[in-house]
């Protein structure tokens, strides 16, 4: 990142208090996670189908978060956390403030698309 950009984004963060930091994430990376969480959401679904594992038990995620119902989100997965790690040093260096990772706190979910007859 050039230190204008990092600059732009650094003074964007500073007053709005977020920013949006593309590229921080390679594609790859990203394909993979996607593959990862709809193959987890998939395992998840037939665990619970199949009565293996208890449906109160949010182990494997949960489809019951109440801010997007009947959606599959899962919080302090491990390759989230995982990933979180990784892109704390581009956080750090566009937020220019001191980060300290907090494990067991990442939330992930899929989005479903709803139709505007579905709303």
């Amino acid at each position: 990142m050039t230190k204008k950009k990092k600059e732009e984004k650094g003074n964007f963060f500073q007053q709005n208090n977020y920013v949006v930091i593309k590229g921080a994430v390679q594609p790859e990376v990203a394909s993979f996670t996607y593959a990862y969480f709809q193959n987890k959401r998939a395992v998840a679904s037939h665990l619970k189908d199949t009565r293996y594992i208890s449906p109160f038990d949010q182990t494997w995620g949960t489809w019951e978060d109440t801010q997007i119902p009947n959606t599959y989100s899962h919080y302090a997965d491990l390759a989230m956390e995982t990933l979180m790690i990784r892109v704390l040093p581009i956080m750090q260096q566009v937020t220019e403030l001191e980060l300290i990772p907090i494990l067991l706190c990442s939330y992930i979910q899929i989005w479903r698309h709803i139709t505007p007859t579905q709303r």
